[in-house]
């Protein structure tokens, strides 16, 4: 079985009870859970790419694929501070949800080992008979996506990220092996690709305003 397909067991069963007792709990808690239901999925989106294409030749184009993965946590954190007041039960979620931002740790038996504590902490919490049948379920479903998240991450990339494809990304394909792509906002110029203009005159207006701007600050 490959990562992306554990990631959709865990998607379709422990996931979707964790979605489920959201639901019951309404409000704030099932909110929160739309957040991370799409955090879920970029997570899976990401490992069908790393078993479709391979390595890209520049950084930049690979943290293009995992940036959308730590906005979306942010979000969730954003998201906790604005209506955590209101309901503390939302730390749970996102005092534990770096979990899903591992691709850039260098030693991930460490940074998964951070994440061991909450997990006997959640259970000590949601095994108190007093904190609440459907509290209880919620929480326990979502110590088991904790456990089962790092089982499958140690699993499959124990010594870091690792593309497993045989195609060029089409973002590689579109740049070759410019130089210049090192150097710009590269969100904001594949949105410009992404909407029809041609690479090189892009990077030609790109750099025709930094030299202009070069030489009005001189």
């Amino acid at each position: 079985m490959n990562v992306s397909d554990c990631l959709r067991d865990i998607y379709i069963g422990t996931f979707a009870e964790y979605i489920t007792a959201s639901n019951s709990l309404g409000a704030m808690v099932k909110e929160q859970s739309v957040l991370v239901n799409s955090l879920f999925k970029l997570e899976i989106n990401l490992m069908q790419i790393l078993q479709k294409y391979k390595k890209p030749v520049h950084p930049q184009e690979e943290d293009i694929f995992l940036e959308p993965i730590a906005k979306q946590i942010n979000i969730i954190k954003n998201f906790t501070i604005e209506n955590g007041r209101d309901c503390s039960y939302l730390h749970y979620i996102s005092d534990s949800v770096d979990i899903f931002h591992w691709m850039k740790e260098s030693d991930l038996e460490v940074f998964v080992e951070r994440f061991s504590d909450y997990i006997i902490a959640y259970k000590d919490i949601y095994r108190d008979s007093s904190f609440g049948v459907k509290l209880s379920r919620w929480l326990e479903t979502w110590t088991r996506i904790l456990e089962e998240f790092s089982e499958s991450v140690l699993t499959n990339f124990k010594t870091g990220l690792v593309w497993h494809g045989t195609e060029n990304l089409p973002t590689q394909a579109v740049l070759g092996d410019k130089t210049e792509f090192r150097n710009y906002d590269h969100a904001a110029l594949f949105k410009e690709i992404n909407q029809g203009e041609n690479i090189t005159r892009i990077l030609r207006r790109r750099n025709e305003s930094a030299e202009a701007t070069n030489s009005t600050s001189e």
